[in-house]
């Protein structure tokens, strides 16, 4: 369990969202790390269909991010625990159990002064599994194929370092890359290969290319299966009957289920997005918020070769869902926790800026030559 002081802290700083306009604000006064809260949506087709979220947008230039399964950082951070997930606490001199949540991974990153966010991502195979179910690499090295479901239909780099540019422009670029099982029943089981796998797009002269992002997958380090999709990516057609890029249309709202999700958002300006839904949302919903002008206060997309859509988006994904989890946010005012930080999650995106001389305090990745057992399936 967390420690008390911490949970006053989070109730405390949820609390005090109701008082927030809901515009974009800068955080510390940088003008590459903005966040709001207590923003709404409504529907225009249907204004009870409405839900609250927060959000926050960096320049990836200034940051960088880094997924961490939480079963490893744990394992890390307290090597002595154990084999239920008992630690020793000091401080009250008793045993205590560790948490698969957001809430955990902020007491053990909180004194990197260069963390300034952690997002929940990935999802479990059942619930309380702290193992990040499908497709996982790190550091290149891949330790789960690809998962067999419906929902997870995006594999998610976070680094493209095949991407002609990185010549050039040395930052981190996402890219996200559609999953299509064709001709392939939903097993909810994972698949050997990636035969299966159709990432058909189109190569650098907008040439049609069947094996241009596997070669693109292949080359990236990090990776994780993540989805619902929510704005399409370029290489794939939207769902028929759909406004722009939008990944589901207004017929899906009534089959689609209605849950708390936290959405990654890349836009044409390069910068990084994730929404939190305070409520219950649809992908619909999602889409045509992240879609609008309102979404960035009415400042519509500045540049861009090609206005893909509505506005400023690139691709927009589903990284976490059903459990409600929080984000972690420090701002001027302290540690912000945007939802309870006791819900569960199986790993953290931790947002880090880049010229913070705080050394890193996070666990280094596994040795890729050194076998892992208790995560390859």
């Amino acid at each position: 369990m967390l420690k008390q002081a911490a949970l006053s802290i989070a109730l405390s700083t949820v609390a005090a969202h109701a008082a927030e306009t809901g515009n974009w604000t800068m955080t510390f006064g940088d003008d590459r790390f903005w966040t709001k809260t207590n923003a709404r949506y409504t529907a225009k087709d249907q204004p009870e269909r409405m839900f609250t979220y927060s959000a926050l947008r960096f320049d990836r230039v200034s940051y960088e991010y880094e997924l961490v399964d939480m079963e490893r950082l744990l394992k890390r951070a307290f090597p002595k625990q154990s084999s239920d997930g008992l630690v020793y606490d000091a401080s009250t001199k008793q045993f205590r159990a560790l948490e698969i949540s957001i809430g955990q991974a902020w007491e053990v990153l909180q004194d990197d002064l260069s963390v300034v966010a952690l997002i929940p991502m990935g999802f479990a195979r059942a619930a309380g599994d702290a193992r990040i179910v499908g497709y996982r690499k790190i550091d290149g090295q891949l330790y789960r194929g690809l998962f067999s479901a419906r929902n997870l239909d995006s594999i998610l780099c976070l680094d493209d370092v095949a991407d002609p540019r990185k010549n050039t422009y040395p930052h981190q670029i996402p890219l996200l890359l559609g999953i299509n099982l064709e001709g392939q029943k939903f097993t909810y089981n994972y698949l050997d290969g990636l035969e299966a796998i159709n990432l058909r797009g189109y190569d650098d002269e907008g040439v049609a290319s069947d094996g241009y992002y596997n070669s693109r997958l292949a080359a990236c380090p990090d990776a994780v299966q993540v989805g619902p999709r929510v704005i399409q990516p370029r290489n794939y057609e939207p769902a028929e009957g759909a406004k722009g890029r939008l990944a589901a249309n207004l017929d899906s709202v009534a089959s689609d289920r209605h849950t708390a999700r936290v959405v990654m958002l890349y836009d044409w300006n390069g910068w990084v997005n994730f929404i939190r839904t305070d409520g219950a949302s649809t992908l619909y919903d999602l889409g045509t918020l992240v879609s609008s002008n309102e979404y960035y206060d009415n400042v519509p997309c500045r540049w861009g070769p090609v206005k893909p859509s509505q506005s400023c988006e690139i691709w927009a994904v589903t990284v976490a869902a059903f459990d409600d989890a929080a984000m972690v946010v420090r701002t001027e005012n302290g540690v912000e926790f945007w939802g309870d930080p006791r819900n569960f999650s199986p790993g953290v995106l931790v947002v880090r800026k880049k010229e913070s001389a705080t050394p890193k305090t996070l666990p280094p990745a596994p040795n890729p030559n050194e076998t892992d057992t208790a995560d390859v399936d």
